[in-house]
């Protein structure tokens, strides 16, 4: 099968040599899949010595040895089946960007190759499968990441095939959430929920920052927020830059730090921005306004900022002083939204005040499609550049043969 598919191909994909998530361009998008995330399985064709829902458990496999059907942590078909099948529904619809289908604990249960194909989340009538992993090779007893090249569709449903049948452990499916929103919502929105489409972009606490934990809506303990090292010889200040589902103005901001007691942050502070980039750090003209000024938060609480909706933000930066815990923030407001293009979000930027109002800039469906492409470039890069890699490795292994 090889490693990497031809680039002619619809859907060209690139098989990653990693062991791990963190090792991987991967670890920088959301396992849309998780029942975390809301995720449910829609059918399978066979669950008999497993059912399909541990493809989706948050939980990693615990590796065990064991050699016993049925005994396994994961999804598991009878014994002499050709293929077999299983449907995720992702807890939000969105871009797919790569997967990891992980054979955990199954060696020779395991299955040789898998398909994996989407739906489209607008398909009309009959429904439509798109094929991103056509028949591609996996390993047993371990990860099997693959990164998808360019796609701009938007997916509800992941099918998984396997031939034969057999056993998978999990099945991540990584990406981007896309909000489903066909004109302006007449109430205010989490603009700062993975839900809607928010993602964390940057950080500066390097072990614990880069998770969406503090995004969701669940937080039953410590462990599903993030909580930053200890301040030692200085206080550490550590943040989040957070790019929200849709630039809005936002009428409130509430940071919880429900069930962080003794471990709580004296103070936050809070800064928005606005730009196209999805790490306004590569956006010169971005510019940080200050939205609240180091302030006090109760440890295992909820505290509520009030936000004048005067201007657009797309982004949001979060500093916890001098280090602690967070369980969630939120950032309710409204996002500026094109009602005339129900499959496209644009932006409505207001003027600024040396600006006339009739000069006020609408970013036109090309500026959006701008958008979109500067946020796949980093995988694209990704794909590119380990591509290159494979050619000079065996370049070099030629010319050591040679010699």
């Amino acid at each position: 099968m090889g490693a990497i598919q031809s680039c002619l191909a619809p859907a060209p994909y690139t098989e990653l040599c990693a062991k791990k998530l963190d090792d991987t361009i991967l670890s920088y998008y959301m396992d849309l899949a998780s029942s975390k995330m809301a995720g449910s399985i829609v059918g399978a064709s066979d669950q008999y010595f497993g059912d399909a829902e541990n493809l989706i458990d948050e939980d990693d496999p615990i590796e065990e040895d064991v050699d016993r059907d049925g005994e396994r942590d994961g999804w598991q078909t009878k014994r002499h089946v050709d293929t077999a099948w299983a449907i995720v529904r992702l807890g939000c619809q969105g871009h797919l960007y790569g997967f990891d289908v992980n054979t955990a604990n199954f060696n020779d249960a395991a299955p040789l190759t898998v398909t994996i194909e989407a739906s489209r989340s607008h398909s009309h009538g009959s429904q439509k499968w798109v094929t991103l992993l056509p028949d591609v090779q996996v390993k047993p007893n371990g990860h099997n990441f693959f990164l998808l090249g360019g796609n701009s569709d938007v997916f509800s449903q992941v099918k998984l095939t396997i031939s034969p049948g057999g056993g998978v452990a999990r099945l991540r499916c990584y990406g981007t959430a896309v909000p489903n929103w066909t004109k302006s919502p007449k109430n205010s929105v989490n603009l700062a929920s993975v839900h809607n489409g928010a993602r964390i972009t940057r950080w500066t606490d390097t072990n614990h920052a880069n998770d969406p934990s503090i995004l969701m809506d669940h937080g039953e303990s410590t462990a599903d927020g993030w909580e930053t090292p200890h301040s030692r010889e200085s206080d550490r200040n550590d943040y989040v830059v957070i790019q929200l589902g849709a630039p809005g103005t936002l009428s409130s901001i509430a940071v919880s730090t429900k069930h962080f007691l003794g471990n709580a942050p004296d103070a936050v502070s809070l800064a928005g921005c606005y730009s196209l980039e999805e790490d306004p750090a590569y956006d010169y003209a971005a510019e940080w306004i200050d939205i609240v000024k180091h302030s006090a938060v109760k440890p295992n609480a909820v505290t509520t900022f009030k936000v004048t909706p005067e201007k657009i933000f797309s982004h949001l930066r979060l500093t916890v002083h001098p280090d602690g815990g967070i369980q969630q923030i939120s950032a309710l407001g409204y996002p500026q939204i094109d009602e005339k293009k129900s499959d496209k979000i644009e932006v409505l930027e207001k003027p600024k005040q040396d600006v006339s109002s009739d000069e006020s800039t609408i970013v036109t469906t090309e500026r959006t499609s701008l958008r979109r492409k500067r946020h796949r470039a980093s995988a694209d890069r990704a794909a590119v550049a380990i591509h290159e890699t494979i050619k000079t490795t065996t370049r070099a292994k030629r010319r050591h043969v040679a010699a």
